[in-house]
């Protein structure tokens, strides 16, 4: 038995691949009630990596120069020049902006985090308000899967909304295996698609 040369190649939609995390976490978080807080955030982290990379994505579908002109700038500038590019109403006052800002908050809070101390009061007679709940950042009121699933209908709907408007074929999102398509591996022998 002999050695075989083989070559291959394929293509990662990093877009597709975080959102299939997010949905995988998200289903976790829904089922399973122990760990659900920290499976609620892996998902609204993930569907900010999701926005993120299909902002690129699109970016570079869409713009002569993404890369040099907003590769590096910060997710709103990318939002808001797609949005303007492809004659997108951006509503900053719906639930998928809220969605957006509420994610990359989270995201910069965890990926730069700093020690945090809360204070203050609340009635404890008030039905289902303890110290844990009353007193929370922000981000940690993702923790949830209600809010998860929010933010992950939210993104999800953004990000086809704005395909729509970019007229670009297919869906957002529907790349096979998770992200990973165009498998092609080849020997002397057998090819495989």
């Amino acid at each position: 038995m002999g050695t075989k040369n083989a070559s291959g190649k394929k293509t990662i939609y990093p877009h597709v691949v975080m959102r299939s995390t997010a949905k995988w976490a998200l289903e976790l978080a829904e089922t399973v009630k122990e760990g659900s807080f920290y499976q609620s955030l892996v998902c609204c982290l993930a569907m900010a990596f999701t926005l993120e990379a299909y902002f690129n994505f699109v970016g570079a579908q869409i713009f002569r120069k993404w890369d040099r002109d907003y590769e590096r700038k910060p997710p709103r500038v990318k939002l808001k020049a797609i949005a303007k590019k492809v004659r997108y109403n951006l509503d900053y006052k719906s639930a998928e902006y809220d969605a957006f800002t509420r994610v990359f908050a989270l995201r910069k809070a965890l990926v730069h985090g700093k020690v945090q101390v809360l204070s203050g009061s609340w009635n404890s007679a008030q039905k289902g308000k303890t110290a844990v709940m009353a007193l929370q950042t922000a981000w940690e009121t993702l923790g949830t899967p209600q809010a998860a699933r929010q933010i992950y209908d939210r993104c999800v709907k953004l990000v086809n909304a704005l395909h729509a408007a970019a007229a670009l074929p297919g869906r957002a999102f529907g790349s096979s295996m998770h992200g990973i398509s165009h498998v092609r591996s080849s020997t002397q022998n057998e090819t495989a698609t």
